[in-house]
Order: C-alpha cells, then sequence, then structure tokens
C-alpha cells in the first residue's frame, strides 16, 4: 500500500439501518504501515441479536491521502502561544492494532 495512504472503515449504511449495527469507532483508522489482520469493532443499538456469518459484509473502507506533520508546530495554552517540537511514531512500535500506541 502507498504510504501515504490510510484506510479509513465505516458503517454498511443498510446493516446500520436495518439492523442498528454499526462501526463503533467509525472512521477506524488503519495506517499504512498496519501489516496484520484487519479486525471490525461493532456495536449492535437493537434489541435484536443480530448473527454474523462467515463472509458477511459487515462494515467497508475507504482509503484517503494523508500528510506528514511539521515537526514543529505552534500550541496555544489558553494564554500565550509557543513552539513545541513533536514526536512521530515510529512504525516498530506499532505492533497489533486497537491502541497499539499505548494510549
Amino acid at each position: 500500500m502507498d504510504s501515504n495512504l490510510a484506510g479509513q472503515v465505516y458503517s454498511k449504511s443498510g446493516i446500520a439501518y436495518k439492523y442498528g449495527v454499526v462501526v463503533l469507532n467509525a472512521p477506524g483508522i488503519i495506517d499504512a504501515v498496519y501489516k496484520e489482520e484487519i479486525k471490525v469493532l461493532l456495536m449492535n443499538h437493537s434489541e435484536e441479536n443480530y448473527v454474523i456469518k462467515r463472509g458477511d459484509a459487515i462494515a467497508q473502507i475507504g482509503f484517503v491521502k494523508t500528510f506528514k506533520a511539521d515537526k514543529n508546530v505552534i500550541e496555544f495554552d489558553g494564554c500565550c502561544c509557543r513552539g513545541v517540537k513533536m514526536t512521530m511514531i515510529k512504525a516498530l512500535e506499532r505492533k497489533g492494532g486497537f491502541g497499539s500506541t499505548g494510549k
């Protein structure tokens, strides 16, 4: 995958409308460097059970262009602005998805 693309996981509108089942953290973001299995967090807002079978389309993905942030940014603390040094997350630190940055 292009290192300037990120995946965004969305709910299937038909399933959301008919059954109340949605992607919980939509859009779920998939970094370009992520290489593992893609998993989807679903939430059922209805009182009826919704059974998912192997091969069912339960979510959809779109790809968007990403841009690298400048290393130096301006931060506003409520009364003044100051320069702040940003650090980027290294690809090697990202393992396992779902909060893999440790936050």
